[in-house]
């Protein structure tokens, strides 16, 4: 049998057989118990895999939207308690980073054969993937000259300077944040853009949030993050989006250009806790990131604008929320080939007449004119 059905029974057939003399009650409550699996896995197997654990108590943001009393010191109880359960049903599983704010929950390190065991754990709400991210390897630092000032006069930036004209936008107050490769904060057109605190590293876990280095010996150097901080904030030859605005850094894909929830979910939490205005996230992953669509859900009612491309794919699943009116990020699609202009006419009364859209970037033309309205 296959599908959704499928992989529930083999879940259940997986559990019995740890459980052999289990009577009926008890099989039933732990039928009961059977927490929701969200990605596919290789139950049989011995190897050791990464999954991301939300428990039954609702994170601080969820909490505090949904009128639920609860306090950190509560939540790490509880937390706590659940992974008290886990360890003693799975003593070869390791507990990774711990979620509180936006998700609610913490990652989980064991074999795949014992993620049936972790479904029925006492006050595990889901398990969802693990999900790998990526960026492209294929950007040199010094693009970041070589997009000179001719850029603005690009067809998809030639609006910004009517909305400098009429409004006087510059990004002053605002703050934003970059996660992904880190940022080369001492890079000559960005030196202004960060402030004392420059974000955070969950790579090495300290607060140099720099890009990966050449000759780093854990794989190839890193530029995407700069190339995405230059075009948000540049000021010097090279004229950003918003040249004023605050940058924060928080750096997720390490050397080689690879990443994964585990840290992207921590980065996303901090961001808002660091009072972020619009968090950026330009990563590319293969499959559906539940947790990180919950996390986003919960960001954007704190305020927090997240931006995300459309090669991320964070679902936000209302069976997992605490009301019915979930909030989608603002996802952008980008194209990866220099200015091609597909003529999208721009109202400043708020209408924008979408025939289509024009994108700067490096791949070959594509037509975009059936773009979903959530998509930019």
């Amino acid at each position: 049998m296959t599908g959704k059905w499928g992989a529930v029974l083999l879940v259940i057939a997986l559990l019995f057989t740890y459980i052999p003399s289990a009577t009926a009650n008890e099989q039933g409550d732990l039928l009961d118990r059977l927490a929701p699996l969200y990605g596919s896995y290789d139950l049989f197997s011995r190897s050791s895999v990464t999954v991301i654990v939300e428990i039954e108590s609702p994170s601080l943001v969820e909490a505090k939207h949904l009128g639920i009393s609860q306090t950190q010191g509560y939540l790490a109880s509880k937390r706590q308690h659940v992974i008290n359960h886990i360890q003693a049903e799975i003593p070869s599983a390791k507990i990774g980073t711990e979620y509180e704010y936006l998700f609610s929950g913490m990652a989980v390190t064991l074999p795949a054969n014992a993620i049936p065991k972790l479904l029925v754990t006492p006050g595990v709400r889901a398990v969802y993937p693990n999900v790998t991210y990526s960026v492209d390897m294929n950007l040199d630092k010094g693009l970041i000259y070589q997009f000179n000032p001719e850029i603005m006069d690009s067809p998809s930036l030639r609006g910004l300077e009517r909305v400098r004209e009429q409004w006087g936008y510059t990004g002053k107050d605002v703050k934003v944040a970059v996660v992904d490769t880190g940022v080369d904060y001492t890079h000559p057109d960005l030196k202004n853009a960060f402030g004392e605190y420059k974000g955070w590293d969950f790579v090495d876990n300290n607060d140099d949030p720099q890009e990966t280095a050449a000759g780093n010996p854990g794989g190839e150097a890193t530029t995407h993050g700069t190339h995405i901080a230059g075009i948000i904030a540049a000021d010097g030859d090279l004229s950003g989006i918003a040249p004023e605005v605050t940058l924060l850094a928080y750096r997720v894909i390490g050397p080689g250009g690879s990443g994964t929830t585990e840290r992207v979910l921590a980065a996303l939490d901090r961001a808002v806790q660091d009072e972020a205005d619009i968090i950026n996230l330009s990563l590319s992953g293969e499959q559906p990131d539940w947790a990180l669509g919950k996390a986003i859900h919960w960001a954007q009612a704190e305020n927090a604008i997240v931006i995300t491309s459309v090669e991320m794919h964070a679902p936000v699943d209302p069976a997992t929320l605490g009301d019915d009116n979930p909030l989608p990020p603002v996802v952008v699609g980008t194209l990866p080939l220099t200015a091609i202009e597909y003529g999208a006419d721009f109202d400043f009364s708020g209408q924008v007449q979408l025939k289509n859209i024009d994108v700067i970037g490096y791949r070959e033309n594509q037509d975009v004119s059936n773009v979903s309205e959530n998509v930019i």
